[in-house]
C-alpha cells in the first residue's frame, strides 16, 4: 500500500502527516492522532487540506497541511504560515 509521510518538529514536539490509499490522511502530534480524513482526492493547492492549532511551550502554533492528489500525492506542511517540510508547490 503506497504511503507518504512528511515530518517536522517545533522544539521537542514532533509533527507527522501520513497519507495512505486505504487508511486515509492522518495528522499526528507527538504520535497522538489529532486529525483524520478519508478523502480520495484533493485538487486545491491553495487551501489547507488540514489545519490545526497546537500549543507548544505555552505558544500557539498553526499547522497547515496542503495536499494535491490526483495521480500521485504531493504534501506540503506549513508551520505558522511558512513552509516547513514536504513538497514545494
Amino acid at each position: 500500500m503506497p504511503r507518504k509521510v512528511v515530518e517536522t518538529s517545533i522544539g521537542n514536539t514532533s509533527i507527522k502527516f501520513e497519507n495512505t490509499w486505504f487508511s486515509g490522511a492522518k495528522l499526528f502530534v507527538d504520535d497522538e492522532l489529532v486529525v483524520k480524513d478519508n478523502s480520495l482526492f484533493s485538487l486545491d493547492k491553495k487551501t489547507p487540506f488540514v489545519s490545526k492549532k497546537i500549543v507548544v511551550d505555552g505558544a500557539v502554533h498553526l499547522i497547515e497541511v496542503f495536499v494535491y492528489a490526483l495521480w500521485d500525492v504531493k504534501i506540503k506542511l506549513n508551520l505558522n504560515g511558512k513552509y516547513a517540510a514536504g513538497d514545494k508547490f
